[in-house]
């Protein structure tokens, strides 16, 4: 079984769940994929993680900071992506989609940060919190990632929203 998880940073001290739950259906011999947007605190969940199995299996999706730099990193993915990924790199500049996601690059470097890896087919993507669940529905746009998604919603996720046009009891 091929499993995704999508979160916003790993590992990460506050969310010790997160990584105990993909350690411990790597430990299962379930493979695994993470996919954060940036790396964990300075204090990570696991002072050990770079000689952890799982270590092997993150990748990162995050811009880089700066337009400038954004743009000229930008440019060679952009370039990779052509050869690669043409119809991909399409739809992550698609401006009257993506609006400021295209014009800050976000949707580049999202593409990127998946198409580095294997294969998109997963049997289960799981993503930790809801701004993850989107970026899964943005990769199903734009990739095809296949896999049943599932989204964990928690704390602030289900209150933030959940009033919307409703007084809060």
């Amino acid at each position: 079984m091929r499993v995704a998880f999508i979160v916003d940073r790993f590992p990460a001290v506050s969310q010790t769940f997160i990584f105990d739950q993909v350690t411990g259906l790597l430990d299962l011999g379930v493979e695994i994929e993470v996919f954060a947007r940036y790396g964990g605190s300075d204090q990570a969940a696991d002072p050990d993680l770079e000689d952890h199995p799982i270590a092997r299996s993150v990748s990162y999706f995050g811009a880089p900071h700066g337009y400038t730099r954004r743009l000229v990193t930008g440019l060679k993915i952009a370039a990779r992506l052509a050869v690669t990924r043409p119809g991909a790199l399409l739809g992550v500049l698609d401006v009257s989609r993506w609006g400021k996601k295209a014009v800050s690059l976000e949707q580049l470097y999202l593409v990127d940060g998946f198409t580095r890896g294997g294969s998109l087919n997963f049997d289960i993507v799981h993503a930790h919190f809801g701004p993850s669940g989107n970026v899964a529905l943005n990769l199903r746009e734009l990739l095809g990632l296949g896999g049943k998604l599932v989204t964990s919603f928690y704390g602030h996720d289900v209150s933030q929203h959940a009033w919307t046009g409703a007084a809060a009891p």
